[in-house]
């Protein structure tokens, strides 16, 4: 659990999976599953972190009535189960405004909601005017619920280039602390060198949320992916686990500030492997982290039940 002096998270929290409300997804709100998966978040009163939105309304690749469009099941050749999942929904959003909303009647509904915010620049440069405004307008809609703000750093199919990306984000999380004084979290890929997030403790981020999905030319780079028309994606689930749990025990062992850690968390065991991490004298102060989880929700609900239900211990 993190605790901040304005609120707090949950030792397991949602991200993404949810929606741009927090409150569900459509189309996945049809499966009995999935809908199974909703009531137990509302009654274990777990975080969630909403879908990234941006400051005005985005298309994107995503088509509620086709997602497979650009969501590919990942599986074992031999045995057929699900290893992941590869998406290229490139922040397809109604935009800030709109995504305010649904996270308003979502928080009043009694789910425990965070906004995302992915930050677009203007002409190849930061907006800073888009981060206040986007601020301004989560505050205005949000009121006394708006306490915590993610700051997507990171995603796959956003077209920018990594370098240009990595010379950004320091100046889009200066603006953002500049604008927001509360528990303002950034969210960083696999793709990050470790020293960015330690840049982004020095500028004043309250918690790191590690680790987006990772690329496909991050994985596979003479390969080419099946949604290569789509900008290639990222790829979540239990294929990602390993690394992403080597990377994260890299990023808590340098950093001091709060983290949200995930990337493929996909059952009870691998969920425990962070309580056991966490256990471990580690050169660092903050003694309160989460986990997140999200595509397991998709893949095999039951078994994100089964750690929403019962992972939630104090770390």
């Amino acid at each position: 659990m993190i605790k901040h002096d304005k609120g707090t998270i949950s030792s397991v929290i949602v991200t993404s999976v949810m929606g741009h409300g927090g409150a569900g997804a459509f189309p996945l709100s049809l499966l009995s599953s999935y809908k199974k998966v909703v009531k137990t978040i509302l009654e274990t009163k777990t975080t969630v972190i909403a879908k990234s939105a941006t400051r005005f309304k985005r298309k994107g690749n995503y088509r509620w009535w086709a997602p497979w469009l650009c969501v590919k099941q990942i599986r074992d050749k031999k045995t057929g189960s699900i290893l992941g999942l590869l998406n290229a929904y490139d922040l397809s959003n109604d935009g800030v405004e709109a995504c305010a909303l649904e996270i308003k009647e979502a928080i009043g509904r009694g789910f425990r909601v965070i906004p995302s915010y992915f930050p677009e620049l203007t002409d190849g440069k930061v907006n800073f005017k888009g981060l206040a405004e986007a601020v301004e307008i989560y505050g205005r809609i949000l009121g006394k619920d708006f306490w915590a703000l993610e700051y997507n750093a990171s995603c796959p199919n956003s077209g920018e280039s990594l370098e240009g990306n990595i010379k950004n984000v320091i100046k889009h999380a200066q603006g953002l602390r500049a604008y927001f004084d509360g528990c303002l979290i950034a969210k960083v890929s696999p793709v990050h060198p470790l020293e960015l997030s330690l840049e982004l403790e020095a500028v004043g981020v309250d918690v790191i949320h590690a680790l987006n999905t990772f690329p496909h030319t991050m994985l596979f780079p003479a390969k080419k992916s099946p949604l290569e028309h789509l900008g290639g994606g990222g790829y979540s689930g239990s294929m990602i686990f390993e690394q992403a749990f080597a990377i994260n025990s890299q990023l808590r062992q340098a950093l001091t500030i709060p983290m949200i850690l995930g990337g493929g968390i996909s059952k009870l065991g691998q969920a425990r492997k962070y309580k056991e991490m966490f256990k471990k004298k580690l050169p660092w102060t903050a003694h309160n982290n989460s986990i997140a989880i999200c595509s397991v929700i998709r893949t095999d609900p039951y078994k994100a039940i089964d750690i929403l239900r019962r992972v939630p211990f104090s770390f």
